[in-house]
């Protein structure tokens, strides 16, 4: 982190993280924060404050991306909260317009995650969160919130009544007015009590003798049996079904056939509005050199020279020079960032194609000539796809960059590269 200051250390005490799928904000702080400053500017990106995991694993320390005075938003004057205030709502709006876009778009999912993620690292627990950096606000435990604090606080279990001391009185009357009661039902109890026990006994011989009894030889016996379980019914026909899908299908390859003809057309259009780039024009001839005597013949040098050795013959124009690549190549790459390569396209003019795929993660490609952009795709784009410009280079330039930017990672692209023959 350098020599940037801490704003607070936040332990997983009073706040509560927020998450996608089950994954902390702060985990991912890095992501969030280069996409943030690659779309939105240093100003938001600043806003929100650096985590960093303690190594004993205690707290998250977190720091700004500045240097300065650090000043508590409880120590400002009134007038400074108002103004911090506002520019903190300010660039939350920006990262919350930013996270609402990438959520809606239909790119891929990790593009809409991304999106979730920046609209909850909008959220804190509170403004004695946010401090003033050499006169800047950010904002620590930023994708936290406020969790309930009297739930971690201990009860305190209700106090037990003392037992109550019953008096000598009453100790002593209780028994004589229970005893004459005990005493007038307990036979009764009794009796019931071996009644019961009598008939227990009787019922428990006849279950015991009924197997001895004779069994009348007129009687029928016949076992119950379950009717048969129904017929399961029959599946239903998928003809239909199979029929409406392929009549779906087939009116969508309708739809992907006259879509295909207008990129064709408009591909087209493009590559004839494109028009060669002039070359510059050649210089005035030199003037006539003025005939002069020839100088008198120098005398014979006394023992003849051997011949100085030729220069080696310059290397063919078509070929590339070292750390520049052919223009008939194809290769692959991918990843978050820039990729640039340079190609020898040569001196010979014509129609240079350029056919690609980007897969599912959209890219940019785009064909640099001194200093112009002269063909790409014409933005981030997914899937395959193709373009290309005619090739009339300015004599000793015979090179172009072409340029693969990606916006996010997991990216992935194969081009190839034709050129005239």
């Amino acid at each position: 982190m350098g020599d940037r200051p801490t704003l607070i250390l936040t332990t997983r005490l009073g706040v509560r993280p927020l998450g996608v799928r089950g994954d902390a904000l702060h985990n991912v702080a890095g992501q969030l924060l280069a996409v943030i400053r690659r779309r939105l500017g240093e100003g938001p990106a600043n806003l929100l404050a650096e985590p960093q995991l303690r190594e004993g694993g205690d707290g998250i320390d977190w720091y700004a991306a500045r240097s300065g005075e650090v000043r508590r938003f409880a120590d400002l004057s009134e007038t400074e909260r108002a103004a911090t205030l506002e520019t903190v709502e300010t660039r939350l709006a920006a990262i919350r317009s930013l996270g609402a876009v990438l959520k809606e778009s239909t790119g891929s999912e990790e593009a809409r995650l991304i999106g979730r993620s920046l609209e909850l690292s909008t959220a804190r627990p509170s403004d004695d969160f946010i401090f003033l950096v050499d006169g800047e606000p950010v904002i620590a435990a930023w994708g936290y919130e406020a969790d309930a604090v009297a739930g971690l606080s201990s009860f305190a279990p209700p106090p037990v009544p003392a037992p109550v001391r019953p008096s000598p009185a009453v100790m002593a009357s209780a028994p004589a007015a229970l005893l004459p009661a005990r005493l007038a039902w307990a036979p009764w109890l009794s009796a019931l009590l071996f009644g019961l026990l009598l008939l227990l006994l009787l019922l428990i011989t006849s279950w015991l003798l009924r197997a001895c009894a004779p069994v009348d030889p007129s009687l029928n016996i016949a076992t119950l049996e379950t009717p048969a379980p129904p017929a399961p019914e029959a599946p239903p026909d998928p003809t239909p079904l199979l029929k409406a899908s392929l009549d779906s299908e087939q009116a969508d390859q309708g739809k992907l056939k006259a879509e295909l003809a207008a990129l064709e057309a408009e591909l087209k259009d493009k590559v004839a509005m494109c028009k060669p780039i002039e070359p510059p024009k050649p210089p005035p001839p030199p003037p006539p050199p003025v005939a002069k005597a020839p100088p008198p013949p120098p005398p014979p040098p006394p023992q003849q020279q051997a011949a100085a050795p030729q220069a080696p013959p310059a290397p063919p124009v078509n070929r590339p020079p070292p750390g520049q690549l052919p223009c008939n190549w194809s290769g692959d790459s991918g990843g978050e960032g820039v990729t640039r390569n340079r190609h020898y396209l040569g001196d010979r003019p014509g129609f240079v194609a350029i056919n690609y795929n980007l897969y599912v993660k959209p890219d940019d490609i785009k064909v640099m000539y001194r200093g112009q952009n002269i063909a790409g795709t014409g933005g981030p784009r997914s899937g395959r796809g193709g373009f290309g410009f005619n090739w009339n280079p300015v004599p000793g330039d015979y090179s172009v960059d072409v340029i693969v930017t990606g916006e996010m990672w997991g990216t992935r692209w194969t081009y190839a590269m034709v050129c005239p023959r």
